[in-house]
């Protein structure tokens, strides 16, 4: 049993659960669609990178004749600096191993630090911001929770914010948005 997740730490909004209902194929093709608008041609890869450091989830193109960038997804809950230093590593372990640059998508459910906002730039994916990456990346999404939710109510409903919602919320369904709307199961 040793090496088990406890019953709590796979609780809705966990990071556990997050990283848990992310790898469904399903939930794959919802992120995929948002970021590179194509949904059966991904897999879940390693995500331990030869440095052995290890990315919270990684999807590999199925063939390398499409031309796909990998895509590094990363749970945070505070985003700073020292994290995108850290993402930076990823994206050249990533650039090691597909000899391409990575998609990557930053779920942030907690605090983005000014170091990092002040950065941002707008971006085409529905309650996503850009952070620059020229040189170590293809692009570096950041999902603002706090942002989205706002824009989200006046925007027509997208499955990429329903899927943070339900990750985060401590939500027993996914009843979006009518869920989402009234915030009643929300933790924050």
């Amino acid at each position: 049993m040793a090496g088990l997740p406890g019953v709590f730490s796979l609780r809705p909004g966990s990071d556990l659960m997050a990283k848990s209902i992310t790898r469904n194929s399903s939930v794959i093709k919802i992120i995929t669609t948002a970021l590179v608008k194509t949904a059966d041609d991904y897999f879940v890869a390693e995500s331990e990178w030869g440095n052995g450091s290890r990315s919270d989830l990684v999807l590999s193109p199925r063939s390398s004749s499409f031309q796909l960038a990998p895509i590094i997804i990363e749970f945070q809950c505070r985003v700073d600096k020292k994290f995108m230093k850290r993402l930076i590593m990823y994206s050249l372990q990533a650039y090691r191993r597909y000899e391409k640059d990575p998609i990557m998508l930053i779920i942030c459910s907690g605090t983005l630090y000014d170091d990092v906002a002040n950065l941002l730039k707008s971006s085409d994916v529905l309650g996503c911001r850009r952070y620059p990456c020229e040189g170590w990346g293809a692009s570096a999404l950041s999902w603002l929770r706090k942002v989205s939710r706002h824009s989200q109510l006046r925007r027509n409903v997208s499955h990429l914010p329903a899927l943070d919602f339900f990750s985060h919320s401590q939500c027993r369904s996914v009843s979006f948005p009518a869920t989402m709307r009234q915030q009643k199961c929300c933790s924050h």
